[in-house]
């Protein structure tokens, strides 16, 4: 654990396959809600491979007060969506914006020009120091793979889904989030459906069983 290696072996139909093994490969990671997506991208991280997580960077922007993220969400959404610490609060923020297409459409208009440009500047870094695989955790790449598929396999080398039966991520959701077994149901049914994401998907991470268990999905496919 913690070797700094990352090597993967991509598809016969892979945009990739056949291509010079020096080449910097850039891999998409998603899967649905509840999925065991986060999980995998801190093994991934814990196993020497680089990650780039898109969420993880919404959330630093959105935690500076100084930052034009801040400004940009309190001016569209007013100061209601703040914490007593004057950052913006996401769980507030997330009810405002959860059910109505406009409002989403706002805070993505605001996050994702900033979201890109911070994912663009983490992934040079990598490459600039010699990085080869770069993983890229995007919550919302099966909706941009699914309308977009040519413009992005133009960026990406493979695209790995973690998927999960539906039972037991509605369990998983309800558990995590504190839902009621309706709003789980709302919330997973409001995403681009699993099966649906496995199409799009050139590897295929099941995490159906214990922690144990997705530990060793994910070194059996960086053994690939």
């Amino acid at each position: 654990r913690g070797a700094r290696r990352c090597a993967i072996a991509f598809p016969p139909n892979s945009p990739e396959a056949g291509r010079r093994v020096a080449m910097v490969r850039v891999v998409g990671l998603m899967g649905p809600i509840a999925s065991g997506k986060s999980a995998v991208s801190k093994l991934l991280q814990e196993k020497g491979c680089p990650v780039v997580d898109a969420d993880q960077i919404a959330h630093e922007l959105q935690a500076d007060p100084c930052g034009q993220v801040h400004r940009r969400l309190v001016a569209e959404f007013g100061s209601s969506i703040l914490s007593d610490e004057g950052v913006v609060d996401r769980e507030k923020l997330g009810a405002i914006v959860f059910g109505d297409k406009g409002k989403l459409r706002a805070l993505n208009a605001a996050m994702h020009g900033p979201i890109l440009k911070e994912i663009l500047r983490q992934t040079l870094s990598f490459m600039a120091r010699g990085r080869r695989v770069i993983f890229l955790d995007i919550p919302l790449l099966a909706h941009f793979l699914a309308t977009y598929p040519r413009l992005l396999r133009l960026v990406l080398s493979g695209v790995v889904v973690i998927v999960v039966p539906a039972d037991v991520q509605k369990a998983r959701l309800m558990a995590r989030n504190g839902l009621t077994e309706e709003v789980a149901r709302s919330r997973i049914e409001s995403q681009l459906p699993a099966e649906k994401q496995r199409q799009l998907a050139d590897f295929v991470i099941e995490n159906a069983g214990s922690f144990e268990d997705l530990e060793r999905e994910v070194s059996a496919f960086l053994a690939r």
